[in-house]
């Protein structure tokens, strides 16, 4: 029996052994101070909201709100790293330029990945494949929406590609499921894990904060044809048909303003999609261009284009973001 009981008061001393552990740290919030303003203040970023959402979740007002005055638990911090720099890690980011999307969540689920590149087409005798692309593009967007103080998680990362300005983006098969699941090769069983990731998200941050699901692809047709991009809503959701029909008036507003003469002919659909149809939250599931048409290509084989699209796709969030928060 001692020699059990010393053993464990050894593992107890152990630092790997402490490191789930911290100081109760406590601070008061000022007034008109938001969750992300409080994190920012006391140096934590914003990927931090899910945890103090989760320890302090009986003092917290409608929408995700603090009482000014009151006392709140931050999240412990894990022990300093020497792991390289990673854009794609969620505490590697810019101070936010406005808190236009303070108060919200957004899931990123980049389309394909680990074993499914998605669509393929061969530009100068090199496979580009539909998963490297839309990755690229969601780590662009989750950068959008976290300068405008919003929280964004990757669904699907990839722990080695951060963002890349390259024409051509290789293509690999480690892409994981959050929080690091190896992908599944089964279509249905890979569609649902990404479900189960967003719905236990979603139930540790609660119903009555604003959150939304942003699935990204591209399209693969006949090499001759050329689409706009459009986007899917869930058949029942009258909250998705209004983010998809944001989504289309806002890159119709963008191509006026940047090319005027072109036009846009982008669409906003119902479909029955399994994503669409199992994760809680309101979701927007958007084809970004058809892979295989030199034309399409053009949009996000360039990376400013990749930075174009993210930054529109975040301004239609933005807008749907500042509906909702209109008085009912």
């Amino acid at each position: 029996m001692r020699f059990f009981l010393t053993c464990f008061l050894g593992l107890l001393l152990l630092p790997g052994f402490l490191s789930g552990q911290c100081d109760t740290v406590m601070t008061e919030a000022l007034k008109g101070e938001g969750i992300y303003a409080m994190l920012r203040r006391n140096g934590y970023a914003a990927s931090y909201f899910t945890e103090f959402i989760k320890i302090n979740k009986a003092s917290i007002g409608a929408d995700s709100s603090l009482i000014s005055g009151r006392k709140y638990r931050l999240p412990c911090k894990p022990a300093a790293s020497n792991e390289s720099e990673n854009l794609s890690d969620p505490d590697n980011q810019d101070e936010p330029v406005d808190s236009l999307l303070q108060g919200s969540v957004f899931y990123i689920i980049a389309g394909h990945g680990g074993p499914d590149p998605g669509a393929v087409a061969n530009i100068d005798n090199t496979m580009i494949t539909e998963d490297e692309y839309a990755y690229d593009i969601a780590l662009r967007l989750k950068r959008e929406i976290e300068s405008h103080s919003g929280v964004a998680y990757l669904i699907v990362t990839d722990p080695n590609d951060s963002i890349r300005n390259d024409r051509l983006l290789i293509h690999d098969t480690d892409e994981l499921c959050y929080p690091g699941l190896e992908i599944p090769r089964e279509q249905n069983s890979r569609l649902l894990q990404r479900v189960d990731a967003v719905n236990k998200l979603y139930d540790s941050i609660g119903a009555s904060t604003h959150q939304r699901v942003v699935e990204i692809h591209l399209d693969s047709r006949a090499d001759s044809q050329k689409i706009d991009v459009f986007f899917y809503y869930h058949t029942t959701s009258e909250k998705g048909k209004k983010l998809a029909e944001i989504m289309v008036e806002t890159f119709e507003a963008k191509y006026r303003e940047h090319q005027p003469n072109r036009g846009y002919k982008g669409s906003a659909t119902p479909r029955s999609l399994m994503v669409l149809r199992k994760t809680k939250p309101v979701g927007v599931f958007m084809e970004l261009g058809n892979i295989t048409n030199s034309t399409d290509q053009k949009r996000f084989l360039n990376p400013d284009n990749r930075d174009a699209l993210a930054k529109w796709i975040c301004a239609g969030l933005i807008t749907e973001y500042e509906l909702y928060k209109k008085p009912k």
